[in-house]
């Protein structure tokens, strides 16, 4: 049985972590939404882990989006860029997006540019259409991939760089870039 004293440690040691002091919040000194013209812009960009190499040609599903219709010829890489804003939550962005893609053998170095993609993330329907809510993530379908590349047996090692051309959450230009190591 516990005595009164005990239970009365036990209830203000349980309350004790949520009297801490809180962390400064990201946009300091902005108490409504007016002093910040973005306050939910991105600030991070991260090629998601769930980026991959998929290889074509029997029309399935995956090798089309999901959307059905004729599948593409060779191999290709399906990446994920997921955003987040000041608070680490997940949102959308707008700017001039570029994904790299570099070729090194296993001995490293920064490799030679292969292949380069355009994505116009300020077109607001395109934005909306490369947008997949399951994941939170712009999920781009990046073809051209030469099958030695894409090849399990090839000894090139790819890199992904993404580039985004933005703007922050107190409308200033920003450039946001991360890059993802791919195994063939």
């Amino acid at each position: 049985m516990h005595t009164p004293r005990a239970v009365l440690l036990l209830l203000v040691a349980a309350t004790l972590p949520a009297c801490a002091v809180k962390p400064k919040p990201p946009l300091e000194g902005e108490a409504v939404a007016a002093g910040v013209p973005r306050p939910f812009a991105p600030v991070v960009m991260q090629i998601h882990p769930l980026t991959r190499i998929v290889r074509t040609g029997n029309g399935g599903a995956e090798e089309n989006g999901g959307k059905g219709g004729a599948a593409a010829a060779g191999p290709m890489i399906v990446c994920h860029l997921e955003l987040r804003d000041s608070w680490g939550d997940t949102c959308k962005g707008v700017g001039k997006l570029a994904v790299q893609l570099y070729r090194t053998d296993r001995a490293g170095g920064t490799g030679t540019q292969e292949l380069r993609w355009d994505v116009d993330l300020s077109d607001l329907v395109l934005n909306a259409k490369l947008y997949d809510p399951a994941t939170r993530t712009y999920r781009l379908t990046l073809e051209g991939l030469p099958e030695a590349l894409a090849s399990p047996d090839s000894r090139a090692r790819l890199r992904l760089v993404a580039i985004l051309q933005t703007w922050g959450p107190k409308g200033d230009q920003r450039t946001l870039q991360d890059e993802y190591v791919l195994e063939p």
